[in-house]
Formats: C-alpha cells, sequence, structure tokens
C-alpha cells in the first residue's frame, strides 16, 4: 500500500494514510506506516508499548504526560467498537499514572492550521477535549465533546498549531480510543509570476523583471524583489525563472 495518495481529497487520503499529495496534508489512520506497510497492532496493552515514534517519517510524534507514557496501537478485535477506519486504533488508558496513561501530546514537526481526530468513549458517552497550541506553548483552540461511539473533534489556528493535548474529561471506562488523525499544514505563500500582466506565464515574464530591476519602466507597477528578501537582484531573477518552471513560490 502506497504511503502517498495521489489524489486530492482529504476523505480518500484517509483510506491509504500517510502524506496526501494535496499540499503535504498528514493523514494517519494506525493501519500504515511511513514505510508503507501494514502495522500488525496487538490486541492487548500487554502486548504493546507506546506509540512515541511511530510516525516521526511524517514529521507527527505522541508522548504521554511523560518521555516513558502514552498512548499505543491496539487492534479491535477484543474490543466492543471497530476502528473507525481499518482495524487498528491508537488506545489511551484513562488512569494516568499508567504506562498508556494520558493526556495524549501529538507534536508536528511543522505548523498545522488544523487538526481533526477522531474520538471513542467505546460505548460510554464520555466527555472529550483536544486543545491546540503554538511553538510557544499558547493555547490557540479547543475542541470539547460528549460522544459514546466515534465523533470527530477538530481545531484550527491561522498561528500555527505545532502540538495537540487529547483529554478524557469524564470517567466511566478504563481505555478510550482515537483515530483517523489529520492535519493540514500552512500554505506557502502565492506568488504570480506574470509580471508584464499579458496573461500568460513565459521568457516574457523573466525579461521584464530583468528590464525592472536594470532600471527600465515598470508599467504593472510589480514589486521587482520577487523573492521577497529586501533586495531586488539577480536573486529575484533565478526565482522567477524557478516558479515559471513549476517550482514552489519563495
Amino acid at each position: 500500500m502506497n504511503s502517498t495518495c495521489s489524489i486530492v481529497s482529504l476523505a480518500a487520503c484517509l483510506v491509504c494514510g500517510g502524506v496526501c499529495a494535496a499540499g503535504n496534508v498528514v493523514t494517519i489512520n494506525f493501519d500504515v506506516n511511513p514505510a508503507g506497510q501494514a502495522i500488525s497492532a496487538p490486541a492487548a496493552f500487554d502486548n504493546a508499548s507506546p506509540l512515541h515514534n511511530t510516525f516521526a517519517a511524517w514529521g507527527v510524534h505522541f508522548s504521554g504526560a511523560n518521555s516513558n507514557q502514552g498512548g499505543a496501537l491496539l487492534n479491535d478485535s477484543t474490543f466492543s467498537v471497530r476502528a473507525f477506519s481499518g482495524h487498528n486504533f491508537l488506545a489511551l488508558s484513562t488512569v494516568e499514572s499508567t504506562e498508556f496513561g494520558g493526556p495524549e501530546t501529538i507534536t508536528f514537526d511543522v505548523p498545522m492550521t488544523q487538526v481533526s481526530i477522531e474520538a471513542s468513549g467505546i460505548g460510554h458517552p464520555l466527555a472529550f477535549q483536544m486543545q491546540a497550541f503554538d511553538a510557544s506553548g499558547v493555547m490557540v483552540d479547543s475542541d470539547t465533546l460528549t460522544t459514546a461511539g466515534w465523533s470527530q473533534m477538530t481545531v484550527a489556528s491561522n498561528a500555527g498549531i505545532r502540538s495537540v493535548t487529547l483529554r478524557v474529561l469524564t470517567s466511566g471506562v478504563n481505555t478510550v480510543t482515537f483515530d483517523d488523525l489529520l492535519a493540514v499544514p500552512e500554505m506557502p505563500p502565492s506568488c504570480d509570476a506574470d509580471v508584464n500582466q499579458d496573461g500568460v506565464v513565459d521568457q516574457g515574464d523573466v525579461d521584464y523583471l530583468v528590464n525592472v530591476i536594470a532600471g527600465g519602466e515598470n508599467p504593472t507597477g510589480i514589486d521587482a524583489d520577487f523573492n521577497g528578501d529586501g533586495v531586488a537582484d539577480q536573486g529575484d531573477v533565478d526565482a522567477i525563472i524557478d516558479v515559471i518552471a513549476g517550482g514552489s513560490c519563495p
């Protein structure tokens, strides 16, 4: 199974898990590892270990209250609830002092604008909370819901989400489950390489920018500092050539 989806539908990306081609959206269904291999998860905590860096290659890390704690991947064969997708889910003990106790923190290598995850009380109506934090540890959003089956929690912020924390706010069962993590990264800035504004992005735009940088007329009023480094020079010419050739915006 390929770990990189070739389609832009976020729902479809969750089918395969991994890093979606659409803006490098991260989708983890806990059934496929970053190598594209199916994960054979145990059925009980007795045979498991905290998840931690299983998905580090996708820029996602899991941890509990300390470095020795955290949720584990389990399969749904002995549970009264089936996984939201596939057969595995992230299981978390509600007894915080145990090896698999929460709260569970999920950390991202790059800032995210939106994070969602499915939560289940395994047949018991429990209150769940997801809090989002920026790089400085400031909370930027939170979501709380009560659910017995599967329900989605979502947080969003343009400030850049670098971590989320999952908590169970009410008691009732010893174990809760989470599935289908989706994280949408900050999108790179857009840029318009049609600097001569003739409706076509081509060599004419390169020539136009070179002329403006050299002190020539600028009838379209474009900013010659195309790469945004504060100086209009050869670096801007190189940047616009790269964008016209299909590269990303500087």
